[in-house]
């Protein structure tokens, strides 16, 4: 089961942001077999909804630690299309929880860090639920929550620089007033919603989905959107071979 992606940072209603934590679902609410180990490949896009943003990658491995926790580990790397900042690499650690009496809902929760090439670097943190409907070769989803990025380091200051504006009460005329650097990025909160299906590829474990995001952050007043494609494969058999070929070689 697939969780999320975290992408680039972008510049939003020409306030500068801290990358935003998309948090797309890619999976289905109902908990997998205890012990089950899976292994995911996520690409997708992000950016604002007015242009602007990058393309990104992430790569995780999910356990199925009890009957109802589901507990992944998650690297990114993004590349954006500014001529500031152009790189992104985050690592995050999430869950998700399943109540015994339902399968169609659950709990999201999740804990990151993040680097922009501008030397920002980020702390990310989400919370959230999504509800599904499993079914034998398809299951649709909804994901919702509010995620939090807190810069522990700005860097270099980017995004557009702000005009002053010109002395419209002067008799005499005035030269142009330089431009001032942009703001520094600061914390910021986002509401996000996500939307999309898991199909089954045949007989086999290995599934694929389709997510389509939606970020509001409060501080600026343009969303993000993602979209996103991804693929996972049940490793639990190969990682068992492999344990009991290391246990004979001793």
């Amino acid at each position: 089961m697939l969780e999320r992606v975290a992408l680039v940072g972008v510049l939003a209603g020409c306030k500068p942001l801290p990358p935003a934590p998309f948090v797309a679902f890619h999976g289905d609410t109902a908990a997998s077999p205890r012990g089950t180990t899976t292994a995911m490949l996520v690409v997708g896009v992000a950016g604002e909804l007015l242009g602007g943003g990058g393309v990104g990658t992430a790569l995780r491995v999910e356990h199925q630690e009890t009957t109802r926790t589901t507990l992944g580990l998650e690297l990114v790397a993004g590349r954006g299309d500014s001529d500031d900042h152009n790189l992104l690499f985050a690592l995050r650690g999430y869950g998700r929880g399943t109540p015994r009496s339902h399968d169609t809902v659950a709990l999201t929760y999740g804990l990151g860090i993040s680097y922009l090439d501008v030397g920002l670097v980020t702390l990310t943190a989400h919370g959230g639920g999504a509800v599904s409907y499993p079914t034998t070769y398809a299951s649709p989803f909804l994901g919702f929550g509010v995620a939090a990025a807190v810069p522990l380091r700005r860097g270099r200051r980017f995004g557009d620089n702000k005009l002053q504006a010109p002395c419209l009460a002067c008799s005499e005329p005035q030269e142009p007033m330089p431009p001032e650097p942009p703001d520094p990025v600061r914390a910021d909160l986002f509401f996000y919603g996500d939307a999309g299906g898991v199909g089954i590829l045949g007989d086999s474990d290995n599934r694929i989905s389709l997510d389509v995001g939606l970020a509001i952050p409060v501080r600026a007043d343009e969303g993000l959107l993602s979209l996103s494609l991804a693929k996972v494969s049940d490793m639990t058999e190969r990682l068992r071979r492999l344990v009991t070929r290391l246990h004979e070689a001793e």
